[in-house]
């Protein structure tokens, strides 16, 4: 997955953790969904890929686009 020129892995910092809170409290969703669309978010990705329902609030609230798979 490192080799992959598409994938970039981000750590998790301070600011990604104390932002994903925010995002947990005001979407009711679960802490990892929360750090996963935070992380996309600091990446600059404008579209999530997935297959949890959880990602589709961010969505909702014109946060990022999301299309889910399967």
């Amino acid at each position: 997955m490192l080799r992959t020129p598409e994938i970039e892995v981000v750590p998790v910092s301070v600011e990604i953790s104390m932002r994903s809170a925010r995002y947990r409290h005001g979407l009711g969703i679960p802490t990892v969904d929360s750090i996963i669309l935070t992380t996309f978010f600091s990446a600059g990705c404008e579209l999530a890929l997935g297959t949890d329902g959880h990602f589709e609030k961010g969505a909702e609230q014109a946060l990022i686009e999301v299309e889910m798979l399967g």
